[in-house]
């Protein structure tokens, strides 16, 4: 919720458009319908409404396939921006706020009060380190004490209804709603599997 609202500040500060509101979680299975029932009831799952399985296709019917669920779940409080166009605008307006990024810079060594890099030394009274996925440059002792490992996420985003033609060695099927697979834990032997269920449920 905290990062929703300060994405909701910022937002038309920067010139960011959102792109869409609200998330609708739909439970093919009564064990999936149990998850969202017990995530509603937990602080997260506050203003979110359980729906059952003709209540979602009354809201949701047109984006839902036509296989039975059990029921879903709808969030008000999801906020989805582009990154692609986030980034650069959010960048644009800090530096219009007095903000001075050194970008292809790389920070070599962190100090009480210092940063070492490759565009120089800078001083401040605070420093904040945030190196992404590199785990070995800054403190790597405390990152592996830590035993953080480096994650992987898929995903498959599918406009609907895109007038725009697809090429046939592109995609094999139009899609008519949108897809997000997680699949990073399936073997890969398996995700082509995964990934028709997906096509399949979309038709």
């Amino acid at each position: 919720m905290r990062s929703r609202n300060v994405w909701r500040e910022v937002a038309p500060k920067a010139g960011i458009p959102v792109e869409a509101e609200g998330l609708f979680v739909a439970a093919q299975r009564p064990e999936a319908m149990n998850v969202l029932e017990a995530f509603a009831q937990t602080g997260m799952g506050q203003g979110c409404t359980l729906l059952d399985e003709s209540e979602a296709r009354r809201r949701f019917g047109d984006v839902l396939a036509p296989a039975p669920i059990a029921g879903g779940l709808w969030s008000p409080h999801e906020v989805r921006v582009e990154s692609r166009h986030a980034i650069p605008k959010l960048a644009a307006w800090l530096e219009a706020e007095g903000v001075t990024f050194f970008r292809k810079t790389l920070v070599t060594d962190v100090h009480e009060g210092r940063v070492e890099s490759t565009a120089g030394r800078f001083h401040a009274e605070r420093i904040v380190v945030c190196p992404g996925d590199d785990l070995l440059t800054l403190f790597p002792e405390r990152i592996a004490a830590l035993k953080i490992s480096r994650c992987q996420l898929q995903m498959m985003k599918v406009a609907p209804n895109d007038p725009a033609p697809v090429p046939i060695h592109r995609t094999p099927k139009a899609l008519n709603t949108a897809v997000l697979s997680m699949l990073a834990k399936v073997d890969l032997r398996h995700r082509p599997v995964y990934l028709q269920r997906f096509i399949d449920m979309a038709e």
